[in-house]
């Protein structure tokens, strides 16, 4: 789960120092990095071991990477990013 929190704490840093459109770009990565090698990756892909786990840490990250794909040019609701934030890292810690 590791490359997936550097890349949260990278878009969130980002994100907290106005670099709004960098966020942007890497939530989008984020995603398809998740996407690729979590949900249709091999056998050891969360989705194959711990279904529950892989649709409660696909929404986290789902609703995290949507605040800041939404908001390229300007600045996503600061309390609403931090909980988003700190649910998608949740997540992933609960997958460690």
């Amino acid at each position: 789960m590791g490359p997936y929190r550097a890349l949260a704490t990278l878009a969130f840093n980002a994100s907290q120092k106005g670099d709004n459109a960098i966020a942007a770009t890497l939530a989008k990565i984020l995603e398809r990095t998740w996407d690729k090698s979590e949900d249709y990756g091999g056998d050891t892909a969360l989705s194959k071991t711990n279904k529950k786990l892989f649709d409660e840490a696909d929404k986290a990250m789902d609703q995290f990477v949507s605040l800041l794909a939404d908001h390229p040019t300007s600045a996503p609701d600061p309390a609403r990013l931090r909980a988003a934030y700190t649910n998608y890292l949740d997540k992933l810690k609960a997958a460690d």
